[in-house]
């Protein structure tokens, strides 16, 4: 018997590098080449058309060449269910013709979920199952391939726990789908135990003794014999794994190095590489199995590697078609589809996989907590499932009453239990079929709209949970992505307001929808209370950390005036059209959603820290220095400020927060001070008035040297879908004092080398009255305007200015944490940070009034708007 690799003598040769030929080969094995083609819901339309230009037609091309005549190919493919989507209205060339490689049997579709979603992070059940279902339905209507005959099953970013295993699982029986899934090697079999030395054995570490139960008595394989597919199952579901190999994966067309010292492979080298690893997995199957069951070589990789990463898609295919040339010519090897694979030679045993986990490349970033770590650690995204959740249970309200309407029908009917009509409700609630059962009842007993807009909502809300907000776009290597949160958030603002109008339907309440809410409750599970307020026209929450405003909406004017009908034709149009940020304005704008800003930042232990999101309204009071240099004398920052008032008086809503602090003046003295936040919401207008109270010494002339500098954010940015520069700028309107003050702004510049540097410009303005910070967005679908966001100060603010400073909302996020470009912001990623200084009155108390209004305007029917305006953004490359 050959001798075990894994347990060489110190005198044996070291193991063969991978380019290595060996000695000898297996008797037979064969390669899976299984691509994933994704683009995901609202991607960036440029990156689409340069993605189907340099990867998604070449791969086509090259399979209906000289690269799909090679005898014996055969692939299989994972179309995701938003690329179908955008292909199936704008690029069904592609879908055709990938369909007739399906039909030519060259390639096989991999199953999976219809808007590449994370179901596990839905309140709901039904979700997975939903998504599944809805797959099926896509992959038979555009490559005539139902559910029952997937090859596999694609996991969305692989990423797995127990509840998803089995909701997967049950789903696929119920499909009569194969239920096999790919999943990575290192990530889920992996074959690392603790030894006697390491600081993970506890018993050595609190008792002093080395534990037995360290070396596992269960047989288990290195990952050189993971090349087949393994039996698993969860709560009695049975489903298998398809182990993928990351040296399979990231070796592929690895024509160039990456990062420099890295190997470059050829197709002969690639080939030789995998025959390596057959060799070994070959002999360590026929120990596990007593079978001379053939190897299986995953290769398990996104399509986009052909063509759009190296932006060299012709030698790209040459590499790919001598490949599979080589394949093709040689002896032991071929390629085979996964279930031809499987359906031919089954598993080789029951071989239980690690769970809750994702795959290693993520798994530091996320602290070995997959995507559940990301979505509550980052606080940008904890606010997307927020207000997710809000859609959740809007949409469980309507199907409450759904269900009670159906229990009392079923009553007046006669003949069934009150026992069994108790359990209708909670039954159909917990059910993993919950949305097709409310759609039966509402085919039953409403009218078509009704079940339109159930349908709408819940299309929206399962759009919404995709990965690459989630995920993706919250990745170190990728920085800041805001627009994906941004078109999300105003989806879900229109699935909102719809949920409010279809329960006003069923439930005849006509009037009382949209309602005006306030709620005290702790919204982003912070531990701590928010104050959330919702009315027909805004959406914003208040937290008691800082007293900021931590998310805002304003609803477009569209809104207002709106019916059932309209707002189910609006829902309607977002699902049909797929709009995104900047067009997704037109329905609803997020004013408020910052990244985590590195100035705002406690150090933990370690590494560790937290950053906090910039937010809007924070305030803080400051001094000048001997040398003109601004100190801050009172932070607020990270004060919890206590709820000392609410009010909603018909349409207006009062919310109050105060803290106080010591102004700190670096020679010892001290003097205490209260900071209020008064919060005013009524209709599309926002006010915000901050109250500073001396609470000593008011007559103290070191009151004189005391700045107020409350920070109006807005995190809105400026696009342009047609021409690609994007513009956004101030024009700020004097007051009738001609009174001058200082204007430090800086500008956002974009060089002929790339990238972008921050200029700081001074200049002396006339005291303002208001600012208005514009933004210029234009869109091929709904045509291009300026979004106007409007600050104005009230009664005597602004007589108390001294000067005001202008910049990015955030300068920059995870500092030293990722790359350095990604974590520099400028106004085109995080919006801007409006800074007003002010002056204290010789009163115990001083006012600050501020209001906020928004509208579009669109551009050439407001020529003036640009006049007078000082451009945050530039481009001296031009």
């Amino acid at each position: 018997m050959p001798k075990d690799p894994q347990n060489q003598s110190p005198n044996q040769s070291p193991k063969q590098s991978p380019k290595q030929s060996p000695k000898q080969s297996p008797e037979r094995f064969y390669i899976n080449l299984c691509l994933h083609f994704h683009q995901p819901h609202f991607q960036l339309q440029a990156v689409r058309d340069e993605v189907f230009a340099n990867c998604y037609y070449p791969m086509i091309e090259m399979l209906e060449g000289k690269g799909g005549n090679v005898d014996g190919l055969k692939l299989n493919f994972h179309i995701s269910g938003p690329l179908i989507n955008y292909a199936s209205r704008r690029e069904m060339d592609f879908l055709n013709r990938m369909k007739t490689q399906v039909d030519t049997g060259k390639v096989k579709i991999v199953g999976g979920l219809i808007d590449e979603s994370f179901p596990q992070l839905s309140s709901r059940m039904d979700d997975t199952h939903f998504q599944m279902v809805r797959y099926g339905i896509a992959t038979d209507r555009f490559f005539g391939v139902p559910a029952s005959e997937w090859d596999g099953f694609h996991i969305v970013e692989r990423e797995v726990g127990e509840i998803l295993l089995y909701q997967l699982s049950t789903g696929m029986e119920d499909l009569g789908a194969l239920p096999i899934y790919y999943l990575d090697v290192e990530t889920f079999f992996t074959s690392d135990i603790a030894s006697s030395d390491e600081e993970g054995n506890l018993s050595l570490k609190h008792f002093g003794v080395v534990d037995p139960a360290l070396q596992s008595t269960m047989p288990y394989f290195k990952e050189d014999a993971l090349f087949t597919v393994y039996r698993d199952e969860i709560m009695g579901k049975p489903f298998f794994v398809a182990p993928i190999h990351s040296e399979l994966r990231y070796f592929l067309l690895k024509r160039r190095p990456i990062f420099g010292p890295d190997p470059t492979f050829t197709p002969t080298e690639y080939l030789d590489m995998i025959r390596r690893k057959a060799m070994v997995a070959a002999d360590l199957i026929k120990k596990k199995s007593n079978k001379d069951t053939p190897p299986l070589m995953f290769i398990f990789n996104d399509a986009e590697l052909f063509g759009q990463w190296s932006k060299d898609p012709a030698a790209d295919r040459e590499w790919m078609e001598e490949f599979f040339r080589i394949v093709a010519e040689s002896e032991d090897t071929s390629f085979t589809t996964l279930r031809e694979y499987f359906e031919r030679y089954g598993y080789i045993d029951t071989y239980p996989m690690k769970t809750s986990t994702s795959y290693q490349e993520f798994e530091s970033w996320t602290m070995k907590r997959g995507i559940r770590g990301v979505t509550f650690g980052d606080p940008k995204l904890r606010r997307v499932i927020s207000c997710l959740r809000d859609l959740e249970k809007a949409q469980e309200r309507v199907e409450k009453v759904v269900l009670e309407r159906v229990t009392k029908e079923l009553e007046n009917k006669g003949g069934s239990s009150h026992i069994l009509m108790s359990e209708i409700t909670p039954r159909v609630l917990s059910a993993r079929n919950r949305y097709d059962f409310i759609r039966i009842f509402l085919a039953e007993y409403y009218d078509e709209n009704i079940l339109k807009a159930y349908d709408l909502i819940h299309t929206i809300r399962n759009i919404t949970y995709q990965e690459d907000p989630r995920w993706a776009s919250r990745h170190p290597n990728f920085g800041s992505c805001t627009y994906y949160d941004l078109t999300g958030l105003a989806y879900i603002a229109v699935a909102d307001r719809l949920a409010d109008y279809l329960l006003s339907e069923i439930t005849e309440t006509w009037g009382l929808f949209p309602r005006t809410t306030m709620e005290i409750v702790d919204w982003d599970y912070d531990g701590n209370d928010e104050v959330v307020i919702n009315t027909d026209q805004q959406y914003l929450v208040i937290s008691k950390v800082a007293g900021t405003v931590i998310h805002h909406q304003i609803h477009s004017p569209y809104f207002k005036g709106m019916n059932f009908k309209k707002i189910l034709a609006s829902a309607e149009t977002l699902v049909t059209e797929m709009p995104m940020f900047p067009a997704t304005g037109f329905y609803s704008q997020c004013l408020i959603h910052t990244e985590p800003d590195s100035e705002l930042r406690v150090f933990l232990e370690d590494d560790s820290r937290v950053e906090y999101c910039r937010d809007a309204y924070r305030a803080n009071l400051a001094f000048k220095n001997d040398s003109g240099e601004l100190t801050i004398a009172a932070s607020f920052d990270y004060e919890i400020f206590e709820l000392t008032d609410y009010s909603v008086n018909g349409e207006k809503l009062t919310v109050t927060v105060e803290a106080t602090q010591d102004l700190d003046f670096g020679d010892g003295k001290r003097l205490p001070v209260s900071l209020k936040k008064t919060f005013i919401i009524f209709d599309d207008e926002f006010h915000v008035k901050f109250t500073v109270t001396k609470l000593k010494d008011e007559k103290d002339p070191i009151w004189d040297k005391v700045l107020f500098m409350p920070e109006l954010v807005n995190s809105v940015t400026p696009a342009d879908d047609i021409d690609g520069v994007l513009e956004s700028f101030v024009k700020i309107n004097g007051s009738d004092i001609e009174k001058k003050i200082a204007l430090n702004y800086q500008v956002t510049d974009f060089p002929k080398n790339g990238g972008f540097a921050q200029r700081d410009i001074t200049e002396t303005i006339f005291l303002p009255d208001e600012l208005k910070y514009v933004l210029t967005i234009k869109t091929p679908l709904y045509g291009s305007f300026y979004d106007i966001h409007t600050y104005r100060f009230m009664d005597k603010t602004s007589r108390l200015m001294e000067d005001m400073a202008i910049s990015p909302a955030v300068h920059q996020f995870y500092k030293d944490f990722v790359f350095e470009d990604h974590s520099r912001l400028g106004y085109h990623q995080s919006g801007a940070k409006i800074t007003p200084i002010f002056k204290l009155s010789k009163s115990a108390s001083t006012e600050f009034t501020i209001s906020l209004t928004r509208e579009i305007v669109e551009i050439g029917s407001s020529p003036n708007i640009r006049e007078g305006g000082i451009s945050l953004i530039s481009y001296s490359g031009r």
